[in-house]
């Protein structure tokens, strides 16, 4: 009597459906698809197993929707998507919080971008992935944040409690706040002198003006030591000023406001 084949491991190590009745690995076909960039491919394997749609497919442990994410494929995010939310609450948990070797979902890669309408379509799924923290302990509101992505910070902060009341998501949003060095989100704008993400923070999480990192650095220390955000203006002519003073304008007001409220 012929025997089964072998289960095929995923990254939840539930999944029990092997290799197709001709002897092909559909997640090595998965994996195949995916690196090539033949979604359609990809979609079909996704609606055919679903056993597969937490299938770690890459050297560096990423899923399909890893890969679509990180190579902007916004459509075949949302396929990928719509077709994880079908198998069920438990499944497409299990599937949106697969984490690769540096500790990344999906969220955190689309935060990374910048890209609004993945974290939208993700996140909408399931928000708890707004707080999942990676090997560097940042959330993917960290890292929209670290990479200043103002647009992609503001979704994942409006979907951290979806239609809800703005000082019941700030004050939970202020435990997505920090990485491992202390760094808060405030921090991290600043240092990248992403100034108009920075001013939107502080309207939201203004607490986060007097916190320290691990050196003991506030917000406003890591502005101060910026020199070339301050240069001397000693040497420039009444019109220059006003340019320079123009195009200085995000920056200017943060500091008056971050020095007003210490």
């Amino acid at each position: 009597m012929a025997r089964n084949p072998p289960a095929m491991p995923t990254a939840s190590g539930l999944n029990t459906k092997p290799a197709t009745s001709n002897g092909t690995d559909p997640k090595k076909r998965l994996s195949n698809y995916a690196l090539k960039g033949l979604w359609p491919e990809v979609v079909v394997l996704y609606k055919r197993y679903p056993e597969l749609h937490d299938a770690q497919i890459t050297r560096t442990q990423d899923t399909a929707l890893h890969v679509a994410v990180s190579s902007g494929k916004e459509d075949v995010v949302r396929e990928l998507v719509d077709i994880i939310s079908m198998t069920g609450d438990v499944a497409k948990k299990n599937t949106l919080h697969v984490q690769n070797e540096r500790g990344n979902t999906p969220l955190h890669l689309a935060a990374a971008l910048g890209n609004v309408e993945m974290c939208r379509l993700i996140a909408t799924e399931d928000a708890g992935l707004i707080g999942v923290r990676n090997k560097e302990k940042e959330t993917p509101l960290f890292v929209a944040a670290l990479n200043g992505k103002k647009d992609a910070f503001l979704c994942l902060h409006d979907l951290i409690i979806p239609g809800g009341d703005e000082n019941e998501k700030t004050k939970k949003g202020y435990g997505y706040c920090r990485s491992r060095d202390g760094q808060t989100i405030l921090h991290v704008a600043i240092e990248g002198e992403y100034f108009d993400l920075a001013y939107q923070i502080m309207y939201r999480y203004d607490h986060l003006r007097n916190s320290v990192n691990e050196q003991g650095y506030s917000p406003l220390h890591i502005l101060a030591k910026n020199t070339s955000v301050f240069k001397s203006q000693m040497r420039l002519g009444w019109f220059q000023n006003i340019i320079y003073l123009c195009k200085s304008r995000s920056c200017l007001e943060l500091y008056l406001y971050t020095y007003g409220h210490t």
